[in-house]
């Protein structure tokens, strides 16, 4: 396999490393006219969503009032992602809002705050294994806890704390905490959630949502030291972690010496890496000096480690500069499909 390498490589190159803004925390305030479009960042799945007042309303009747948002910027795996968004009921009788991780065709690890009880007031959260599916993995009915306090306004926040296990919290309109709970299950599902997109939606009366933040779980690139001496040399070893989801899938370490931003896309994963020429030598140069094991397959726990060696007295000109490394993740078949990075791990030069 590697003996044929440039083969494997040529669409990652032929596909480009395209330039785009950084995108390793995505937000929307929704700041933005009334409309009916909600944005190039969003697309409508299911029922109807509007811009008002700068928030983002559900409007449309479908089937149980179900109005599905999925977010076309942002992608990560279920269990390295935490998405958090304010919820209003607008007053409305049963009013719901959701947040969905590792989305995929309305599969994932979904959530939803609910006026459970009809007075306006959010009370009661929803463990879900799709959206509205009634269900959460491998139980017969959802997994819910209560709130303390009901809230008409708050915010909810939804993350994993392993592969097993999603948490939710909710807040009220000033910060103070009023529910929170967990429920496991996923990994032995017969639908596991298998996407990397993120979804919100309301249902039931259309509930409005704003100030929606997804942000990257965890350190998935980790630079030890994160500074060599010119005049001595060493090695930076580099942990990559990209979680059991991406288990036996291949990997790729590039690097940058123009630093993160903007950033580089390739399909629908971006690399916090700006495109230059290191970064192209990396590229097509794998497991060539000064990186080690830049290139290969990542362990049952989606875990690899390569290196960078500089050499006593190499370059006196790196001096004080900078450099990046960060790690796409891809799967072989029919096409080449990049599957998730990680961030970007510096190593300062000194003398």
């Amino acid at each position: 396999m590697f003996s044929n390498l440039s083969k494997y490589l040529a669409p990652l190159v032929i596909l480009g490393f395209a330039a785009t803004a950084s995108a390793q925390v995505y937000t929307d305030d929704f700041n933005r006219p009334d409309s009916s479009s909600m944005g190039a960042d969003w697309a409508e799945d299911n029922g109807d969503f509007e811009i008002q007042s700068g928030r983002a309303v559900g409007v449309g009747f479908p089937w149980d009032d179900l109005n599905i948002l999925r977010n076309t910027k942002f992608f990560g795996t279920y269990d390295s992602v935490t998405v958090s968004m304010d919820v209003d009921t607008q007053g409305k009788s049963s009013s719901a809002a959701g947040i969905v991780i590792g989305h995929k065709w309305w599969g994932g690890v979904a959530t939803k705050l609910q006026d459970n009880d009809g007075d306006g007031m959010f009370d009661r959260v929803f463990f879900e294994a799709a959206i509205n599916a009634g269900s959460w993995h491998g139980s017969p009915t959802p997994p819910h806890f209560d709130l303390t306090t009901p809230i008409a306004t708050g915010s909810m926040v939804l993350t994993t704390l392993d592969l097993d296990t999603a948490m939710v919290e909710v807040f009220d309109a000033s910060g103070t905490l009023v529910g929170t709970g967990t429920a496991n299950g996923i990994t032995g599902s017969a639908f596991p959630p298998v996407g990397n997109e993120v979804v919100i939606y309301t249902q039931y009366s259309g509930a409005a949502i704003d100030n929606v933040v997804m942000t990257p779980k965890i350190s998935t690139l980790t630079g030890t030291p994160n500074t060599l001496s010119v005049a001595a040399g060493g090695v930076q070893t580099l942990a990559i972690d990209l979680g059991a989801t991406h288990a036996s899938e291949l990997y790729l370490l590039l690097g940058s010496t123009s630093g993160t931003t903007p950033g580089t896309t390739t399909g629908a994963v971006e690399l916090p890496l700006v495109l230059d020429p290191y970064f192209i030598y990396t590229l097509t140069n794998p497991n060539s000096m000064p990186l080690g094991s830049s290139f290969g397959v990542l362990d049952g726990l989606g875990k690899a480690t390569a290196t960078f060696t500089l050499p006593p007295a190499f370059a006196p000109s790196l001096i004080g500069a900078t450099i990046h490394h960060a790690a796409v993740s891809f799967t072989l078949g029919a096409t080449l499909n990049v599957t998730e990075a990680t961030n970007a791990a510096p190593l300062d030069f000194t003398l």
